[in-house]
């Protein structure tokens, strides 16, 4: 592997990290003010700057897969509801700038600060809900796409049956055919051979060589 090989895994390996690494100086910045302002337990300011970011981790990523979601569908599939992951992202960005900012510029509103916890909690609800939909609705679109393959294949495998039912009369025609003149032309060349001599040779009944040679 040449240096723009390193390079390049160097960078998938950055990109991959970094963006589980980007939310510990903020879940700190959470702890830190919980415990100055909101004079809480050093357990509870640790709950409150883990479970914040991880709640932001998970409400962006809900919202790019909704985004990409609504991107891609066809027409005829379900539209995601995108603005409520837009809230719940609103609702994680106006809690974490007034826990890691504005409690230090106004530490008067510490004391109703404290209610957007709650609202947390209720957007961690509405962030389950809206997963489980998305999957239910992404489950739906597979299965409809699913059993409309295999009704696809029912219809084309109905096709050819019917196909092979109609072709099968043409061919025995056919077929029969290729008896008479065989027949036809081994009796000129072999007039000495009777009918079931002739039958034998072409592999077929000696009555289909009387009519043969009857036209």
């Amino acid at each position: 592997m040449n240096f723009n090989g390193y390079e390049a895994a160097a960078i998938t390996i950055v990109s991959k990290v970094s963006p589980w690494l980007t939310p510990i100086p903020t879940a700190w910045l959470v702890y830190d003010r919980t415990m100055l302002h909101l004079h809480w337990p050093q357990w509870v300011a640790i709950c409150a700057g883990v479970t914040l970011e991880l709640l932001g981790v998970a409400i962006l990523s809900t919202a790019l897969a909704l985004y990409a979601y609504n991107r891609k569908k066809l027409k005829s599939h379900p539209v995601a509801p995108l603005w409520l992951a837009v809230i719940l992202v609103a609702v994680y960005l106006v809690t974490a700038l007034l826990l890691v900012m504005v409690l230090d510029i106004a530490p008067g509103i510490a004391v109703y600060s404290q209610a957007l916890f709650p609202v947390l909690s209720l957007a961690a609800f509405v962030l389950l809900g809206l997963r489980l939909d998305h999957q239910e609705r992404v489950t739906t679109i597979a299965t409809g796409k699913a059993e409309a393959k295999e009704e696809r294949a029912r219809k084309r495998a109905e096709k050819m049956t019917q196909e092979t039912e109609v072709d099968a009369p043409s061919a025995q025609v056919a077929e029969t055919v290729t008896k008479t003149v065989q027949a036809q032309r081994l009796a000129e060349l072999h007039p000495e051979w009777n009918r079931a001599r002739i039958a034998q040779e072409i592999g077929c009944s000696a009555s289909t060589v009387t009519r043969a040679l009857m036209t």
